[in-house]
């Protein structure tokens, strides 16, 4: 069996790969994230950068112009070329940080020459001798405003070639996240083939088993059974005697052979399908009928019964039987021998379940004892009778018709037992 398990994990397959893949695409598309961000963000610099460049040079080189042909206006007073000469300094000091194009220095230089030679001129005569100087000027601020121009072109075939190389990385990296999730969707694909193919097999394993386990119940359980058949049969010539007492003894030899019978056919449903027999028994004859079998076993046991209403349970007779003779019998077992044994048994409705309680007065259980109460082949002492198996039964056979139990024990106090299964 180890060698199949073994053999059906390395089917199954390794899952670093797609695990892998997937923090790899994670990574590129936080990559691709980061990279449209960095090239937005250029971009948008670049564009604001232009924009303003662009349009605070043209601006300057039209109030420059603007103020050289004030200039050349002949007779100007002093206070006028005082005013001109001032706004002039200031398109100067604006315009120096910004002249950082190629040329465009020189340029500028060039033309701070020409305005501060046209302002040493003043005041101008009448003659019309500045016509020159005015036309050189006009001349340098038109290179300027040409060096602008080529520096804006400049600029804006910078930002498409850094969008394009965005949308190469974009388009690399969208390819590869692509391609990894094509690997990731293959890897899984087979892991999912793989793992069908496995279940597929578990299944036709486990059907074999099952088949296989059938055969042995029902092996067993005819073999269980075959003794019960001339036990039936001497009790019931036993049946036909006159005497009452003889009478007496086939009958509960007959019950007692019917009642291994339903064992023997609930315990092979349970261990080939895992579920007990269903049916209806009413609570009030199956306790009676319990406490009856064991009135030897209890002896002078004071038993009272509490039993509120007509009360069902949703289970098989047989089923019921067992739980209560089980926990019945265990009272009787662990009474304490230095006091008559006080039997009580309740029974009562809680919604939609029937609660059963067996409380009794005798040794009680210990933490320990509690703990390991309920598992297969435990035993607190040996000086009882018995294999352990009682209450691991009992417990598997009401969780199995959707039932549960729950066990309060004090020691030298005596235990309560409380059990609910669903109500019919």
């Amino acid at each position: 069996m180890s060698e199949i398990a073994d053999d059906d994990l390395r089917a199954v397959g390794a899952s670093w790969p797609a695990l892998t893949a997937l923090a790899i695409v994670g990574v590129m598309s936080l990559a691709m994230f980061a990279l449209d961000i960095a090239v937005d963000r250029n971009t948008a610099e670049h564009t604001s950068a232009l924009v303003e460049n662009s349009l605070r040079s043209v601006a300057l080189a039209d109030d420059l112009r603007y103020q050289a042909y004030r200039l050349s206006v002949a007779n100007l007073t002093p206070d006028q070329i005082a005013s001109i000469a001032e706004q002039i300094d200031a398109d100067a000091r604006a315009y120096d940080p910004i002249a950082n194009a190629d040329g465009e220095a020189d340029e500028w230089t060039r033309l701070q020459g020409l305005l501060a030679h046209l302002r040493h001129e003043q005041p101008l005569s009448t003659t019309g001798s500045s016509a020159v100087l005015i036309s050189e000027i006009e001349t340098s601020i038109a290179r300027l405003v040409r060096i602008n121009q080529d520096e804006a072109r400049h600029s804006a075939d910078q930002i498409s070639a850094a969008h394009a190389r965005g949308l190469e990385a974009d388009a690399v990296v969208g390819g590869l996240t692509l391609v990894l999730v094509g690997v990731v969707g293959l890897v899984l694909v087979r892991a999912l083939r793989r793992q069908r193919a496995l279940l597929r097999a578990q299944r036709a394993s486990s059907d074999l088993r099952t088949k296989e386990l059938a055969a042995f119940a029902s092996r067993t359980a005819h073999d269980l059974k075959g003794p019960m058949s001339p036990i039936r049969g001497y009790a019931d010539l036993l049946s036909l005697q006159p005497a009452p007492e003889v009478k007496e003894m086939a009958r509960r030899i007959g019950r007692a052979v019917d009642r291994m019978t339903g064992i023997v056919d609930d315990m092979l449903e349970l261990s080939v399908h895992g579920r007990v027999v269903m049916g209806k028994v009413a609570l009030m004859p199956a306790v009676l009928e319990a406490v009856e079998e064991l009135r030897s076993e209890l002896g002078d046991a004071e038993v009272s019964l509490e039993l509120a209403g007509e009360l069902a349970a949703a289970c098989s007779p047989t089923v019921l039987g067992q739980v209560l003779r089980n926990l019945i019998g265990n009272a009787a077992k662990y009474r304490d021998p230095k006091r008559r044994l006080a039997l009580r048994i309740e029974a009562h409705k809680v919604g939609d379940r029937v609660e059963i309680a067996i409380c009794d007065n005798g040794l009680g259980m210990d933490a320990e004892t509690r703990t390991h109460a309920f598992e297969p082949y435990y035993r607190a002492t040996t000086t009882v009778p018995g294999h352990g198996l009682g209450l691991s039964i009992v417990r598997r056979t009401i969780e199995a018709i959707g039932g549960s139990i729950e066990l309060v024990s004090t020691h030298g106090e005596g235990t309560r037992v409380t059990v609910a299964v669903p109500s019919a």
